[in-house]
């Protein structure tokens, strides 16, 4: 066998491997909460909207995610975040967080900065990062600095984002123009409908 043909045939071993693993391992795996372990696009209640198979193919800017309480928001972006590593990238791990625990993190504690700067580098520099429930985040003029840091710097180097939220860019831009920008940057796909929690 010519080397080429070896390095493709391990290559594939190699993907079919993580594949499966990541088949059988739940979204905790990158952090979801064990409620949300077995979301997929499988189990996604209605019509699987385009722009998500769109973005799991081209997955180079954000994904911003946005409607009313209980319309599935975070389920969909996990079931489009495992749509894309079986797709595309087994190999990776995500990181999934909700907007208000990241702020948490991010504060200093008694003028202590090494945690909250480890949380920055962790979710900067994540190979996909799902941060989920963002207008659930108290608004304050430092929670928005943080955040249009960490999507300026994962814009700049070109690391997807999946951003749930129940406001949309209108809505953020009335907000904070600078940060809604940043989030809408890239694909849209808003939710409508009733709350699935309360219709089962």
């Amino acid at each position: 066998m010519c080397l080429p043909c070896f390095d493709k045939r391990l290559h594939h071993q190699r993907k079919s491997l993580w594949v499966e693993r990541l088949k059988a391992r739940g979204n905790e795996s990158f952090g979801a909460p064990p409620l949300y372990r077995n979301m997929s696009m499988e189990n996604w209640r209605g019509l699987v909207p385009p722009a998500a198979d769109e973005w799991i193919k081209d997955p180079d800017q954000n994904l911003l995610i946005f409607g009313g309480v209980g319309t599935g928001k975070t389920h969909l972006a996990l079931g489009i975040t495992r749509g894309f590593l079986l797709e595309q990238r087994p190999d990776i791990t995500p990181v999934w967080i909700d907007a208000q625990k990241l702020m948490d993190e991010l504060r200093p504690k008694d003028g202590e900065w090494c945690d909250s700067e480890d949380a920055l580098e962790r979710v900067q520099g994540a190979n996909l990062l799902i941060l989920d429930d963002y207008a659930a985040e108290r608004y304050t003029e430092w929670s928005a600095d943080r955040m249009s840091l960490i999507l300026r710097h994962r814009h700049m180097h070109m690391l997807p984002t999946i951003i749930t939220s129940n406001k949309g860019p209108k809505e953020m831009g009335a907000v904070d123009e600078r940060l809604a920008s940043r989030m809408a940057c890239g694909k849209r796909i808003r939710l409508g409908g009733d709350d699935k929690r309360k219709t089962g």
